[in-house]
């Protein structure tokens, strides 16, 4: 039993970053930054051009997960 706690913690350390927005709806800006891999400048950027929407809650902005994974998906090279 307790080899199995210690694969099981290991497994969710080596993870990685593929599963670390997958339980997120709303990211903030430094989150949604990184998933776009984005500075937090350009984000505030598109916002502005109204590129990306965003929500503001006390005085920071928050982005839907799913709507920056269609805006990845949509966007043409």
């Amino acid at each position: 039993m307790i080899n199995d706690k210690k694969t099981k913690n290991h497994i969710n350390a080596n993870s990685g970053s593929d599963q670390l927005f997958d339980n997120l709806i709303w990211l903030n800006s430094k989150e949604a930054a990184t998933y776009l891999r984005r500075s937090v400048g350009q984000l505030r950027n598109m916002v502005y051009r109204g590129q990306i929407k965003a929500k503001k809650h006390l005085g920071k902005l928050y982005f839907k997960r799913r709507e920056l994974y269609e805006l990845i998906e949509t966007s043409s090279y």
